[in-house]
Formats: C-alpha cells, sequence, structure tokens
C-alpha cells in the first residue's frame, strides 16, 4: 500500500497537553497564493477526531469510522474553496483520552496535507495552534 503522507508531513499537538480526557484544540494555517492552483487536494485524519474548514467554510469532518489499521485517512478536493491572496485552513480536533466502540485510545494529533499543483502544505511547526477552553 503506498504511503498516504511522505515523510515531511507531521503529527502535531498541543506544546503542553491541555488535559488528560476530552481535550479541544484549534490549529490554523494560512497560505498565500498568486491564483487558485489547477488542482488541490488535502488529505487529513486525526487522533481522535477533527473538523475542517477552508476560508470559513466548513469541508468535513472524520476521520471516518474504521479499522485501526490502516488508520482511515480522508481526502478532499479543495479547489473550488480557494481563492487569489489568504486562505486559511482551519481544523478543530478532539481528542477523546479513552477508548469506545469505534475508538482505541492513543497519543493526541492530527495530520495533514495540502497538495497543490506545485507545493505541498504539510502540517509542521509553522501551523498556529492552541487549547479551545470553550469545551470545558
Amino acid at each position: 500500500m503506498p504511503e498516504l503522507f511522505s515523510s515531511d508531513v507531521e503529527w502535531i499537538w498541543l506544546p503542553k497537553p491541555q488535559r488528560a480526557k476530552n481535550s479541544y484544540a484549534c490549529f490554523r494555517r494560512t497560505i498565500a497564493l498568486d491564483a487558485v492552483p489547477s488542482s488541490a487536494n488535502l488529505r487529513v485524519t486525526a487522533d481522535s477526531r477533527y473538523e475542517l474548514w477552508i476560508n470559513g467554510t466548513f469541508v468535513g469532518h472524520g476521520p471516518v469510522r474504521s479499522w485501526p489499521s490502516p488508520w482511515p485517512v480522508d481526502e478532499y478536493n479543495i479547489r473550488h474553496l480557494l481563492r487569489p491572496g489568504r486562505n486559511v485552513i482551519g481544523l478543530l480536533v478532539t481528542h477523546i483520552g479513552g477508548s469506545t466502540f469505534q475508538y482505541l485510545d492513543d497519543e493526541p494529533g492530527v495530520i495533514a496535507s495540502i497538495e497543490l499543483y506545485w507545493k505541498r502544505i504539510a502540517t509542521d511547526a509553522a501551523w498556529r495552534c492552541t487549547a479551545h477552553d470553550g469545551y470545558l
């Protein structure tokens, strides 16, 4: 099976853990585009759940329910949501912190890669992240 993420794409999470169970984290990346690319696909997964927005438009949530191996990865065509100039990718990620009937507990995190026609934008230290304390 081919790798869904290249080696330069990193799992990211809060620099300081929020709490052991039911943690919520917001991730944001701003990218500047000279023009709308001819293709733009985003792959994403999280431990445990994510919600994805592009330029304020809700795109989807996941990952899809499945067996833990292979880990489920969702893919979205986001070309129609991009525009010349400033574009904002936002993720709200929930870490359950315990096993359920559809999830086996593991370390928290999110991993994503945006494949544009000419470059890749991957989760790394350039993404801003903060705990979402509104869910206390």
